[in-house]
């Protein structure tokens, strides 16, 4: 399932970096996909929030947030990435998500 929203931008929220510094990267890795906008947020609570709200389409939480995530704003995660090469052991997640 494609992520897009009604006007094919997907719109990041961060907590830390810049904006265009998030648009650069984002643009650059995924070229030649729908383009990205970044906004940026005080916390990953607001982020999740902002998701919520309609403000944007996805951000990227360590594990810990996940279930805050689902529980509360009924988020769901579409990528995860892991520092351990076995996810039975692995001591920190980071998990991209988006609205269910």
């Amino acid at each position: 399932k494609e992520i897009y929203n009604s006007d094919n931008l997907l719109t990041v929220c961060i907590t830390e970096g810049t904006t265009s510094a998030c648009e650069d990267a984002m643009n650059t890795a995924y070229s030649g996909m729908a383009p990205f906008t970044c906004i940026k947020k005080a916390s990953d609570d607001e982020c999740l929030k902002a998701i919520k709200r309609k403000e944007a389409d996805l951000t990227v939480v360590g594990g810990n947030q996940l279930f805050a995530a689902y529980e509360r704003y009924n988020l769901a995660p579409f990528v995860a990435e892991s520092s351990s090469t076995d996810l039975g052991d692995a001591s920190y997640y980071g998990v991209a998500l988006t609205k269910k």
